[in-house]
């Protein structure tokens, strides 16, 4: 019973240098997501009017944001409304409801192109 627990104990020393060798072999890293508007490889498929042009619907549901802002704060049934749209820019609304009201907002957007800086 004593040198079973004995050799035991000298097994699970082995058991971690053996995983932690494995694991700087391997070269483990923790990569992120691959974003479509950090890729160089898709900058020539980053363009909004072609996206929108070109498309049957005007109407377009909000399906979730990822970040805390006051302008959507009680809001809910978030939509937008595309009212004109041309290679240099797009007129389009946001609609919701607040606080059982329906509500309404008209931006301009003019659309800009900038020389996309490769970093790696």
């Amino acid at each position: 019973m004593g040198q079973n627990v004995i050799s035991a104990l000298s097994f699970v020393p082995r058991v971690l240098l053996f995983i932690n060798v494995a694991l700087a072999l391997t070269k483990c890293r923790a990569y992120a997501e691959m974003r479509i508007d950090d890729d160089y490889n898709y900058v020539d498929h980053q363009n909004i009017y072609k996206a929108f042009k070109d498309l049957e619907s005007d109407f377009y549901w909000l399906y979730g944001f990822n970040y805390e802002s006051k302008h959507t704060e009680n809001k809910s049934c978030v939509y937008f409304t595309i009212d004109s749209i041309s290679e240099k820019g797009m007129n389009y609304s946001s609609n919701f409801k607040i606080h059982g009201k329906s509500g309404q907002i008209h931006y301009t957007g003019k659309f800009l192109s900038t020389e996309f800086l490769k970093l790696n």
